[in-house]
């Protein structure tokens, strides 16, 4: 499915231009239209017809990171989700509460809003499934589309996909009919947490939301990853690093730590044979 996926979103950006970040919001949104529709996604219903354009932007900090018996160097820079774009976006770009904003050629103003992010493609069926995904951010009740308005029921969580497939993760945009009371989402949650196995379809219709704009992004595990879940004690150095070429346990010695490691060691026995002579 990625494939077609992302031939389509080849198509597109020759059709249509690179960038769904248009200033021609209906440009954009015609363009993301059938993308969307093509991943047959339980969280993107097949009429779903967008009016507001979702910018997703992020300001990573440089991050240096040792793993798996190598170095990794992840430079600073801020950069918008484009998903017209075939690119993978790192994970170590996305740790941080990205800015959102919302664009509409209509009126936003005097309506309520719910922004949800989730992740459908977990590989532990206990956690996310394609139709009850892992939620990985909320907020509800966002008055005339202002974020900073709205009840944050889960903060943001960035993408850390544990196996080494390609993950998409959704922001979707819901255009509510009232206020929400802020307990309602929990309803909707697993039994394993407050964020997995989240119900999308049924709090969608249950509180007759409207899917009126979406943003994605497709993220794949990364050493930035693998080193959280070594941190956090939740996975070994061992499970995490078994995909990585040239790892071994324990990591072995470069050849210039050899050389090095050879030239101290001669320099030493010529200092204490030179110490013997002079006895």
């Amino acid at each position: 499915m990625l494939q077609t996926v992302l031939l389509l979103v080849a198509v597109v950006q020759v059709c249509h231009g690179a960038a769904c970040v248009d200033s021609n919001v209906q440009t954009c949104l015609q363009a993301l239209e059938p993308v969307a529709r093509n991943l047959n996604r339980t969280a993107i219903p097949g009429d779903t017809t967008l009016s507001v354009q979702v910018n997703v932007t992020f300001d990573a900090e440089k991050k240096d990171i040792s793993i798996c018996c190598k170095d990794y160097s992840y430079p600073a820079k801020t950069f918008s989700l484009n998903p017209l774009s075939s690119d993978l976006t790192l994970a170590a770009d996305t740790l941080t509460t990205p800015a959102v904003d919302f664009k509409s050629d209509g009126t936003m103003m005097g309506k309520y809003y719910t922004l949800l992010m989730v992740d459908p493609d977990v590989p532990f069926p206990t956690y996310g499934t394609d139709a009850r995904p892992l939620q990985h951010w909320l907020i509800i009740n966002m008055m005339d589309g202002n974020i900073t308005s709205g009840h944050t029921v889960n903060g943001y969580r960035g993408p850390r996909p544990p196996n080494q497939s390609p993950h998409y993760y959704f922001y979707l945009l819901y255009e509510q009919q009232s206020l929400m009371d802020n307990n309602t989402p929990f309803k909707y949650n697993g039994s394993c947490s407050a964020t997995c196995l989240f119900d999308v379809s049924a709090f969608r219709t249950e509180n007759n939301l409207t899917l009126v704009g979406l943003n994605w992004m497709v993220s794949a595990n990364d050493a930035y990853v693998n080193n959280s879940y070594v941190q956090s004690g939740s996975r070994t150095p061992k499970d995490v690093c078994q995909w990585t070429p040239g790892y071994a346990d324990p990591c072995p010695t470069s050849t210039a730590a050899i050389l090095l490691s050879k030239t101290v060691l001669c320099i030493l026995i010529m200092s204490l044979a030179a110490a013997v002579i002079n006895i």
